[in-house]
């Protein structure tokens, strides 16, 4: 048993490595200034495993296939008849969880991110992802009432959006849920439930 538990832990902790050595280099030297071999290099590892636990040098930022799948299934487990709006307090409670844990390290990647241009359009292309992924649940619940599934999850995103950016600008170690609730609160209240109720009758 021990035996099989080994390699993963291992492939872990070369995972974590190679992730704190390029964010210490993309603020070192920049992202844009940063190669993979370098990155590879710096942790002790060649570029073929690096390739091994992250596909691009953005995923290595953003880690967008693991939180993309991971807000999939948290999705999922809602239950089907219950409010966007709440599934997605629920789902970004999870996440909270890691902004609130590290605040300094989160605040390290919006500043490497908003840095480069090239790592604020992949943050966009994510933000993107996420979008069709909440437009995608929403159309799945139907009905769609009165406003499109794209609308109400480009509205979700731009709540996240701004919640997150005050409390990166408050520089505080508050509850980034404080934020949050607020910023649903302020666009739940665009798309009121008894709207899509009647347009279902």
């Amino acid at each position: 048993m021990v035996t099989q538990l080994e390699p993963t832990s291992r492939k872990a902790e070369t995972r974590a490595r190679l992730r704190a050595v390029a964010l210490r280099l993309f603020r070192d030297r920049g992202y844009d200034d940063t190669t993979i071999e370098q990155i590879a290099a710096a942790a002790g590892v060649t570029s073929r495993t690096f390739f091994r636990h992250y596909s691009t040098k953005e995923e290595v930022l953003f880690l967008e296939s693991d939180r993309l799948e991971r807000a999939g299934r948290l999705l999922d487990a809602r239950p089907s008849d219950e409010s966007i709006f709440d599934s997605m307090r629920e789902v970004m409670r999870e996440f909270g969880h890691v902004y609130d844990d590290d605040h300094g390290r989160f605040v390290q990647l919006l500043e490497i991110a908003s840095a480069s241009s090239v790592a604020a359009s992949r943050a966009a292309q994510v933000e993107e992802k996420f979008t069709t992924l909440i437009s995608s649940v929403i159309h799945q619940r139907g009905p769609d009432g009165p406003h499109h599934p794209r609308i109400i999850a480009a509205a979700i995103m731009g709540a996240i959006r701004s919640a997150v950016e005050i409390w990166f600008l408050s520089a505080s170690q508050a509850d980034p849920m404080v934020h949050l609730d607020e910023a649903f609160a302020v666009v739940e209240r665009a798309f009121p439930p008894s709207a899509h109720q009647a347009d279902a009758g």
